[in-house]
């Protein structure tokens, strides 16, 4: 049975509990133009039979961009977008803190860790990761954890998400970038501030 099939018997069947389905997919990519334009198909299907479905997607603006112009996926311009901000810092510390609490563990330090990000929700579960890793059989994340998990986050930072995003800049773009003074770039937001940007549509 194609999935196509299989979504109109679940919708089916969701419709008579008065409910519905929703499909999520996360960190939208360039790379995933073909798998997404035969799911983009069978979801453009269901909103025409009006089956009580929804679908959400959410990924760096780059990408979304590239989603939103794809000749066969059109009918997602139509679909609204939330453009998500930084995550405050009290909560990105609170965040950090209780799951590391959650391992047995503690930490000396959430506040730098969480200023560490800019809020921004990649590196949240980036920095996390990568502090609570740091002598992990250890009791207590200690502040000196913090800052080696901070900085091994940013290393990999470039290679994950900096470099996917600016793979398809002209080299036109390459070049101005080269120009641009040192000074300029001091000033510049931070590369991971940059938030994603979501899309998401319905049936209704």
């Amino acid at each position: 049975m194609s999935l196509r099939h299989q979504i109109e018997e679940l919708t089916d069947a969701l419709a008579e509990h008065e409910t519905g389905l929703l499909i999520t997919v996360d960190e939208i990519h360039r790379r995933l133009t073909d798998d997404l334009r035969a799911l983009g198909a069978i979801v453009q299907h269901a909103f025409r039979e009006e089956q009580e479905l929804a679908f959400v997607a959410a990924g760096l603006p780059a990408s979304i961009s590239d989603l939103l112009n794809d000749d066969v996926l059109t009918f997602l311009r139509r679909a609204d977008r939330h453009f998500l901000g930084a995550v405050p810092l009290d909560e990105v510390a609170q965040a950090i803190r209780e799951t590391i609490e959650g391992t047995g563990r503690s930490i000396a330090d959430c506040r730098t860790a969480a200023e560490a990000t800019n809020g921004y929700p990649f590196l949240i579960q980036f920095v996390g990761y990568h502090v609570w890793r740091q002598n992990w059989t250890a009791a207590v994340v200690s502040t000196g954890d913090v800052t080696v998990g901070v900085a091994a986050a940013r290393r990999r930072l470039g290679s994950l998400v900096l470099e996917p995003s600016l793979a398809g800049i002209s080299n036109v773009d390459h070049a101005v970038s080269a120009r641009v003074p040192a000074r300029a770039r001091r000033r510049a937001p931070a590369a991971e501030t940059c938030p994603s940007l979501g899309i998401s549509s319905s049936a209704g």
